[in-house]
């Protein structure tokens, strides 16, 4: 008996170190979420996983099948999402059946490929946000928009700012294969590169957002959020279904107003 229950919590170290274990939560009850602050300094974008997992950061699972007649598919995404003194911080895990990486620059169609987005509004008074978009290898997309007013695409200044780190090769362009296991992808954004806004700082800031799965042009397109959005087909342009998350500061999160 006891050599079988030694047997079996091998068995269970063996999974943990192997799969890795993440605290997973999910938004509060009235649909919010907490963005902690990390007293960090220097961080390097490659060592963003490591960080999420050493301070506890919770990863929160997209999940959303919004368009289930036509698009049923929904992979394996978890996203966490912190701040520092300088930037905003996010990791993404993800176990899908293909991946594909035909984009190969900045501010290309990067939602056909295998692609993870954070649509934020920093200060969501003003209806003015951002729509980041980044493939399996790192390619980036970037625009701020503003409902009724146009789009501007980041400049290259802007998105060169944006450090990036995948475990699929950087940069690298292949077509559509199957996915073996989880990928993952961790970016570092400067609030500078919120470039229609003045950001020094965003501890304790309200925003809203909204984390996004697709890949148009994949065999098994799909288009999985965080928080549900409700319209006829497939469009992640609409913030009236963004999420609202609290951002943290040294103290923690401050009492709301």
């Amino acid at each position: 008996m006891k050599g079988r229950m030694a047997l079996a919590l091998m068995a269970g170290l063996v999974i943990l170190l192997t799969t890795g274990c993440v605290n997973i939560s999910t938004p509060r009850e009235d649909g919010s979420m907490h963005i902690p602050f990390l007293e960090v300094y220097g961080c390097e974008v490659e060592n963003i996983p490591d960080l999420m997992k050493e301070h506890n950061v919770p990863y929160y699972e997209v999940k959303e099948v919004n368009w289930p007649e036509k698009f049923p598919y929904c992979p394996k995404v978890r996203v966490a999402l912190a701040i520092d003194e300088e930037s905003l911080l996010v990791h993404f895990r993800v176990e899908e059946k293909t991946v594909r990486s035909l984009v190969g620059r900045d501010n290309g169609p990067s939602y056909q490929d295998a692609c993870c987005e954070l649509f934020i509004s920093p200060n969501p008074g003003d209806g003015i946000y951002y729509n980041l978009e980044c493939t399996c290898t790192g390619y980036v997309l970037m625009e701020r928009c503003t409902p009724g007013k146009g789009n501007e695409m980041a400049s290259t200044d802007v998105l060169g700012m944006i450090e990036r780190w995948t475990s699929l090769p950087r940069f690298s362009v292949f077509d559509e294969r199957p996915a073996e296991g989880e990928w993952q992808l961790a970016l570092r954004i400067p609030f500078q590169c919120f470039f229609a806004h003045d950001i020094k700082d965003m501890q304790y800031h309200r925003v809203r957002l909204n984390v996004n799965k697709c890949g148009s042009k994949l065999s098994t397109p799909h288009y999985v959020t965080l928080f549900p959005i409700k319209s006829e087909k497939p469009n992640f342009h609409l913030p009236q279904f963004f999420g609202e998350a609290w951002c943290g500061g040294r103290g923690g999160v401050r009492p709301r107003q």
